[in-house]
C-alpha cells in the first residue's frame, strides 16, 4: 500500500485519481512513460507561453474570480495574488523549509498526533485544489477569447504534467528539481490584508493556476488547525510539508475531498460553497484526537454526530 484513506489501505491502481489520469492519457493516445511525457510537456509549455503572452493579467483575474466563488469568498475577505509566470521564475523568493533538528519529537505522542492531523489537512488541501482545477473545463469560452488553441494546449499540458508528477513521482533528479515546477503556492506576510497573510499562487498555465489558488486558500484555512504552541506548529509543518510528499497527498486527497463533500452535501452555489469553507475552519480547529476521528469517518462517506450538529446549526 502507498497511503491510507480513512481506514482503507489503497494501492495506486485502485486510487481514483491514479485511474483517472491513466484513462485520460489513454483517451488522448499519449504513451504513459517519461520518454514520451517529458519532451511533450516541454513542447506544450513553449506553445502555451506564446499563446498566453500579453494576456496574463486577464487570465490571472479570471482565475481569482472563479476560485473565490468556489470557496464562497468575497473580494477583500482573503488576500490572493495569482501570477502566471515562466517555469524558471516559479520558485524565486519562496520560503525555505527548515531541515535538521526542527522537526517533531517522535517520542512524544502529542507531537505524533499533531503530525497526523497536519498530514490529513494537507491531503484535503491538495485534494480540494485538484478538484478545483477541473473547473478549467467549464471555462473554455473564456480561454478561447485569449486564443482558440489555448484550451486544448492547456488541457494536454495538464494531463501530461499530472502524469509526470503523480504517476512517475520520484523517478529521476529532474522531478525533484525546483526548475521543473509547474506551480507553487506559499503564504507571505501582508500588513494590509485582514489576516496579515497574502496567498502567493504561481503557475505556468491557467488550470494549474486554479489549482494553486485553491491550494493557497485551503492553506490559509488550515492555519486554524495548527497547534497553539508556535514552536510545535513550526516543527509540525517542517516535518509534514515537504515537496516530496505532495504527490501522495494529491492522490489520497482527491478522493478524500470528494467523499467529504459528498457526505456533507453542501450545495454547489455561492452560499453552499461559503458554508463549506466555514465548515473547514471549524473542522480544522477541532482538538487533534477529535479531528482524527472525524476525518477517518467523513472521508469514507460516514456522517458523524459532530458534523450533523454543525450542519443543523447553519
Amino acid at each position: 500500500s502507498f497511503m491510507i484513506t480513512g481506514s482503507h489501505p489503497q494501492t495506486k491502481e485502485t486510487n481514483a485519481k491514479f485511474q483517472q489520469l491513466t484513462d485520460r492519457l489513454a483517451e488522448m493516445g499519449i504513451a504513459n512513460n517519461l520518454t514520451t511525457l517529458l519532451p511533450m510537456q516541454a513542447s506544450l509549455l513553449t506553445d502555451i507561453s506564446a499563446l498566453q503572452k500579453g494576456q496574463e493579467s486577464r487570465l490571472e483575474a479570471l482565475a481569482k474570480q472563479h476560485v473565490l466563488a468556489l470557496f464562497g469568498l468575497e473580494e477583500g475577505e482573503i488576500s490572493l495574488r495569482p501570477r502566471l509566470m515562466l517555469r524558471a521564475e516559479i520558485a524565486e523568493g519562496t520560503p525555505e523549509v527548515a531541515v535538521g533538528p526542527q522537526i517533531i519529537n517522535y517520542a512524544k505522542l502529542q507531537e505524533i498526533q499533531e503530525l497526523s492531523k497536519r498530514q490529513r489537512m494537507n491531503a484535503l488541501i491538495h485534494g480540494a485544489a485538484s478538484v478545483v482545477q477541473e473547473y478549467f473545463h467549464l471555462l473554455k469560452d473564456e480561454l478561447d477569447t485569449t486564443s482558440p488553441e489555448l484550451f486544448l494546449a492547456s488541457k494536454q499540458f495538464l494531463a501530461v504534467s499530472e502524469a509526470i508528477f503523480l504517476l512517475h513521482s520520484g523517478q529521476g533528479e529532474l522531478l525533484r528539481d525546483e526548475s521543473s515546477y509547474a506551480g507553487i503556492t506559499f503564504l507571505s506576510h501582508n500588513p494590509q490584508a485582514a489576516s496579515g497573510l497574502q496567498i502567493e499562487a504561481r503557475a505556468v498555465c491557467f488550470p494549474i493556476l486554479l489549482h494553486e489558488c485553491a491550494k493557497g486558500i485551503c492553506e490559509q484555512l488550515a492555519v486554524y488547525g495548527l497547534p497553539a504552541d508556535q514552536d510545535l506548529a513550526r516543527r509540525v509543518m517542517n516535518t509534514a510539508d515537504r515537496p516530496g510528499y505532495e504527490a501522495d497527498m494529491i492522490l489520497i486527497g482527491y478522493e478524500s475531498w470528494l467523499n467529504l463533500c459528498k457526505t456533507l452535501g453542501f450545495s454547489g452555489d455561492f452560499e453552499g460553497n461559503r458554508s463549506r469553507t466555514k465548515f473547514l475552519i471549524d473542522f480544522f480547529r477541532l482538538p487533534v484526537e477529535q479531528f482524527l476521528l472525524e476525518y477517518k469517518q467523513l472521508t469514507v462517506g460516514t456522517m458523524t454526530e459532530w458534523a450533523q450538529c454543525w450542519l443543523a446549526k447553519q
